[in-house]
């Protein structure tokens, strides 16, 4: 009877295993649902910077052009989408550093933060104020 018990909790763990595997599977965010998510978050954190930049006196007309399907154009040059069955990530590839900016598991694409992005847009405007 134990011996029973021990195949039938096996299965059933096996067969939970496989409904999960294939839930993750299915329910994978591909390329364009992570280009949705990246855009909106870097459109955004443009706008927010354009508008302190200047007093706010380009923030239309940047925050436009960035709107416009900017980062769509340059999404294939910047990121770089894997599927790793799962899940999914992009990402950002700086000279011989990697990091990783969105993750997508589930359905959901997770991107950083609108404050994370501006740090990183400020950082840079402060690196090329010193090259020039």
């Amino acid at each position: 009877m134990r011996h029973k018990k021990t195949k039938i909790g096996c299965l059933i763990s096996i067969i939970v295993i496989a409904a999960l595997a294939i839930a993750l599977a299915a329910t994978c965010p591909d390329k364009l649902q992570h280009k949705r998510a990246l855009s909106g978050v870097l459109s955004k954190a443009v706008q927010k910077e354009a508008a302190a930049f200047q007093g706010g006196k380009y923030a239309t007309i940047s925050g436009a052009m960035f709107n416009a399907g900017m980062v769509e154009k340059v999404f294939d040059r910047l990121f770089t989408y894997h599927n790793y069955v799962f899940f999914s990530a992009c990402k950002y590839t700086l000279g011989d550093k990697d990091e990783f900016v969105s993750l997508g598991i589930m359905g959901h694409v997770f991107t950083p933060r609108e404050e994370d992005v501006s740090k990183v847009i400020q950082k840079k405007k402060e690196e090329f104020r010193l090259i020039r």
